[in-house]
């Protein structure tokens, strides 16, 4: 069962702190101001609409959001606030603005706080900020997700994030070349667009033949041809999966378009 409607503005209790309305046909605005004190919020995969409002990017410890039709833009920061955040995952949504430095250089440094920073498939634009990359978020910060955005500039330096286990940047108009991740040892999932000045995957980048081992792949290419080096460079040690806008590559020896 489902369900469906709209979440109740009032009723909630003020000692209730983890709230889980995921994958449910739930319709209009997210009553936020009345949801009592929670920390944790779950209503991914709805049919949410409305404004995110700033108080919802800086006070819960975990909001899940993804895959509904929700609005806002990423606060600015007072210089000296620390953020609970942990999970941040607005996936699939109209967000527009930009991702303010403030922001990103509030997050708890603490190890394990700042766990997942999760923004595909929205509007967002400017450059991508070099905080994400403080040695600060080394022991803490899985899961960087920005692809499909209006991201622009060059790749900032993330070689201090030794413990990323997944980064996805392509389907954006970034400029300039990808910057080393030989020391980005945890990395399992890399997400890039190739385009003039990142003809190739840049294999002499990454730590070893070992990492990452999943690719996702985006091209500006006109014709959409299959980037062939994948499968030049791949060996039994290197990987399992590359996917692309038009193919699905898996081992070395099978491709097949994506989507068949």
């Amino acid at each position: 069962n489902y369900f469906s409607g709209k979440i109740p503005a009032t009723g909630w209790s003020t000692s209730l702190e983890t709230l889980n309305l995921a994958s449910n046909k739930l319709t209009g605005e997210v009553p936020w101001s009345n949801l009592g004190n929670l920390k944790s919020l779950n209503v991914a995969d709805n049919d949410l609409e409305g404004m995110i409002p700033d108080e919802a990017f800086t006070s819960f410890v975990e909001l899940c959001a993804s895959n509904n039709r929700l609005e806002g833009t990423i606060p600015e920061v007072m210089t000296g606030t620390v953020l609970p955040v942990s999970v941040m995952d607005l996936r699939g949504n109209l967000l527009s603005g930009t991702i303010p430095d403030s922001y990103v250089a509030a997050v708890n440094c603490q190890s394990g706080v700042f766990n997942r920073f999760l923004m595909s498939s929205n509007n967002l634009e400017g450059t991508i900020p070099a905080g994400f990359g403080s040695h600060c978020l080394d022991m803490s910060l899985k899961r960087l997700m920005l692809d499909d955005n209006l991201l622009t500039g060059s790749v900032p330096s993330l070689n201090a994030l030794t413990s990323l286990e997944v980064l996805t940047l392509q389907k954006n108009p970034l400029t300039g070349p990808l910057p080393s991740m030989n020391q980005m040892y945890g990395l399992v999932m890399l997400g890039i667009g190739l385009r003039a000045d990142v003809p190739h995957v840049p294999y002499e980048n990454f730590p070893g033949d070992a990492n990452p081992r999943v690719f996702i792949l985006s091209t500006d290419s006109q014709d959409g041809a299959f980037p062939v080096d994948c499968i030049a460079k791949m060996s039994n040690l290197f990987i399992n999966t590359i996917v692309t806008q038009n193919f699905l590559c898996m081992r070395v020896v099978l491709c097949l378009k994506y989507g068949e």
